[in-house]
């Protein structure tokens, strides 16, 4: 009995020193997150202030270089410039981009249990190392892909930072930091040959089949270039390739403007943290007509979404922190009651409920504070709130509260008294 009372005693003393851990990180977490929360909210205000709207398909005004600017218009491919692949010398008018797409037949592997793997063949565009299977001799795949997938614009390597001077939005350039964030595609709609294959070597292993030659046809027929000798009955290491493309269509872009009239990304970090070698580019491109504020606003929402979960992470630590910290407090609560009434209530109440307590009022708190100075009149709002809710709080339970004799034994606690000296006469009043 004394061994386990200990090790219940020694238990309590380790979490009670492990929970201001927990909640010194929740608190980092947060203040850091906030912090973050309140510089991106920041750049955003100003930087959709500076945007400057300009026509497209009007001359390029030269005091725009360097400034942020909105523009729209239709996004096309010039009569000189030509977007196709280098190696399958796919090719088509009437697009701005072209993509090839690389699949190979492999092995994968499906744990059911940790002692039982299933395997099937299946298409697929990633690599799939049978080396870490669990019978890695048996199903095996081959260790490279025989064609390289790629992404073509036009007269455009892959690694090419130029401005592209072929594809333009109005009288305005489009550089392949514009181009490569269109990724809205849809499959190619155009014919594939064998005979515009440029490798003599590539061209002789090809073959052409569509979906309808293996009867797998949902909408559309798809064409592709395949490398095995039945594409009705494939083999692990054939492979296929298809193509997909982005049409020439109405399009907006928010960029800073450079000199003859191309676009770029804009830098909002502020001079100091540029200095410091940390940036921040804006460069949006959206299929359609949508204004800068819709374009800002979605942007400003898609990069503090994550900013979500680190809220959530942190009100997690806080609440495991409080959680170790509340359960062992009811009996010290026993002690000081008289010092602090409110605290020993929270504690009698529930332990759940004061571990909700604690950490909703720390959360709030901190959130509050933290934007104090940004936006004064939210964090009143927010403190307020606070004040609002702890006199609710305290007002349900002491209405509600537990007769500490059974609070005692509800917790726990009661092996506690049992330790405690007893009068000789036999009566359970403690002395």
């Amino acid at each position: 009995m004394v061994d386990s009372r200990r090790e219940e005693t020694d238990t309590y003393i380790r979490g009670v020193c492990f929970a201001p851990i927990l909640l010194v990180m929740g608190l980092l977490v947060l203040i850091f997150n906030e912090s973050h929360v309140r510089t991106q909210h920041k750049i955003f205000r100003n930087t959709i202030k500076s945007v400057t709207n300009v026509d497209a398909d009007s001359p390029i005004k030269t005091e725009n270089d360097g400034k942020l600017i909105h523009l729209y218009g239709w996004a096309k491919v010039s009569s000189t410039g030509k977007v196709q692949d280098p190696l399958f010398g796919v090719s088509k008018t009437g697009i701005v981009k072209l993509k090839r797409y690389v699949e190979m037949y492999q092995w994968d592997e499906e744990a059911l249990s940790s002692e039982t793997f299933e395997y099937n063949k299946a298409w697929e565009n990633d690599l799939i190392d049978s080396t870490e299977f669990e019978e890695p001799d048996k199903y095996s795949n081959p260790t490279s892909f025989p064609f390289a997938s790629g992404t073509y614009y036009a007269d455009a390597d892959d690694d090419d930072e130029e401005e592209q001077e072929s594809t333009k939005l109005g009288n305005y350039f489009l550089s392949a930091n514009v181009l490569e964030t269109m990724n809205w595609f849809q499959d190619y709609d155009g014919t594939i040959s064998i005979n515009t294959v440029t490798d003599e070597s590539t061209k002789n292993s090809l073959r052409i089949y569509s979906d309808e030659d293996s009867g797998d046809v949902d909408g559309p027929s798809k064409q592709y270039y395949y490398t095995g000798d039945d594409p009705t009955s494939p083999e692990v290491g054939d492979a296929r390739v298809s193509f997909q493309q982005i049409p020439e269509q109405v399009i907006s872009v928010v960029a800073m403007q450079t000199s003859g009239g191309g676009l770029a990304p804009f830098e909002t970090a502020p001079a100091k943290q540029q200095q410091q070698g940390k940036t921040s580019t804006i460069l949006l491109v959206e299929p359609g007509w949508r204004s800068a504020k819709q374009m800002m606003t979605r942007a400003h929402a898609n990069a503090t979404l994550w900013k979500g979960w680190l809220r959530l992470f942190a009100f997690i630590l806080i609440i495991g922190g409080f959680k170790i910290i509340v359960e062992p407090m009811s009996v010290i609560a026993d002690v000081v009651e008289d010092q602090f009434p409110f605290f020993a209530d929270l504690v009698y109440s529930a332990s759940n409920g004061a571990v909700a307590y604690f950490s909703g009022f720390t959360f709030m708190t901190v959130m509050a504070l933290s934007w104090i100075t940004y936006a004064p009149l939210t964090s009143l709002f927010q403190l307020g709130l606070v004040a609002f809710s702890t006199q609710i709080a305290r007002r349900m339970i002491r209405s509600e509260r537990v007769p500490k004799v059974t609070s005692r034994a509800t917790y726990g606690f009661d092996q506690f008294y049992e330790m405690l000296p007893m009068d000789t006469s036999g009566s359970n009043n403690v002395v």
